[in-house]
């Protein structure tokens, strides 16, 4: 036979309530503010994507669609001929999203592998080995991680807005032209921060 000894009950703590401050106000505020700021542009392309482009022209302060229409959506997907995208304000041209789809998640696949190894790799180096000057090397792959790719990306405009044929150095062989998918793919699967 058991026996069952019976403790006094305790009341549950009760949780105090905090008093209403200015400061609590001031969070609260800086916390809707910053909520207000990440899902503004959100709901900017949004309503872009709904409203003709020739309401967006007359209706440019409006926060909710001007002229609310699928056209967009119907463009992308060639359900809509270039007649209708015309008359909606559009350009007209020959949008071939599948392709562009495709090359994205090419690109984003190998990219993303390249860096997941090479990452490993250096990551490896640098855990697991010992070698003379180690820290020096890790504070300089470090530095140019902090270094933001939009400061050095300018530089790489002018390259990329001009097409044509590969130049030919006779001294060092023939270079690599800049619209070559080699280009923009190895860069991206070395440095992590290329990764999309």
């Amino acid at each position: 036979m058991t026996t069952t000894t019976s403790r006094a009950s305790t009341p549950a703590p009760t949780r105090r309530r905090r008093p209403f401050n200015a400061r609590r106000a001031g969070a609260w505020a800086l916390l809707v503010l910053a909520i207000a700021v990440s899902v503004l542009p959100f709901l900017w392309v949004l309503r872009t994507a709904l409203s003709t482009n020739n309401a967006l022209a007359a209706n440019a302060a409006s926060l909710l669609p001007a002229e609310f229409s699928f056209g967009a959506f119907k463009r992308v997907f060639g359900l809509q001929s270039p007649a209708e995208a015309l008359a909606e304000g559009g350009s007209g041209a020959d949008i071939n999203f599948w392709l562009y789809l495709r090359n994205s998640i090419i690109f984003s696949s190998i990219t993303t592998a390249g860096a997941v190894f090479f990452s490993a790799m250096a990551a490896y180096a640098f855990a697991r080995l010992r070698w003379k000057g180690r820290n020096a090397v890790f504070s300089l792959f470090l530095g140019t991680m902090l270094v933001p790719a939009d400061l050095y990306r300018p530089a790489q405009l002018p390259a990329d807005q001009e097409p044509g044929p590969a130049q030919h150095d006779a001294r060092h062989g023939p270079a690599l032209r800049v619209h070559d998918p080699v280009c923009h793919l190895l860069p991206a699967a070395v440095l992590p921060e290329h990764v999309p």
